[in-house]
């Protein structure tokens, strides 16, 4: 969210962060509703998301760290949209595990109508959207601090580092 903060600006990643949030709302309802199980009966299904997640990932790592910060340029450029950041979530890994493990101790489906299961989905929908908000909001903001584009430039690599960086680390817990 930083790096497309930085490389498109607040304003046009909204789109991908709205993108982004949604998506990842839509794992925590699948993974709450019995992912958990599912994936249990067939292992597969995780390599598979895996590789599309990864490979997606370290695409958009590459945008990022070949973007330019020159805000001047950010009209060139084309911003990822909503359906690219529902594609990132979807595919992420490490979103999936994370909502896999966090409602797999629910039990069954009329567990999940509970009181604490409704807690749980509020608390998860705010940290998402203001978490996602503000990510997008200091990467614009660090664009605005470096006028210079070979900084930007250099700012955008190392988001693009911590991109991959967090994937590599997902994939090893």
């Amino acid at each position: 969210m930083a790096a497309v903060g930085n490389a498109f600006g607040f304003t046009r990643g909204i789109p991908y962060l709205t993108g982004c949030a949604t998506g990842l709302i839509l794992v925590m309802v699948v993974a709450a509703f019995g992912l958990a199980h599912l994936v249990g009966l067939y292992p597969g299904t995780v390599l598979i998301v895996s590789i599309i997640g990864v490979s997606y990932i370290l695409y958009l790592a590459y945008k990022i760290a070949r973007e330019t910060s020159d805000i001047a340029t950010y009209a060139e450029g084309t911003s990822p949209g909503f359906f690219a950041g529902v594609l990132v979530s979807l595919s992420n890994p490490k979103g999936w595990a994370v909502m896999g493990a966090l409602f797999s101790s629910m039990g069954s489906v009329q567990s999940m109508m509970s009181m604490e299961m409704m807690i749980r989905f509020i608390i998860l929908c705010v940290i998402i959207v203001f978490g996602n908000l503000a990510w997008t909001l200091l990467g614009d903001r660090l664009s605005k601090l470096i006028a210079d584009p070979r900084k930007g430039k250099i700012l955008n690599r190392i988001f693009a580092f911590l991109l991959v960086a967090s994937v590599i680390w997902a994939l090893l817990l």
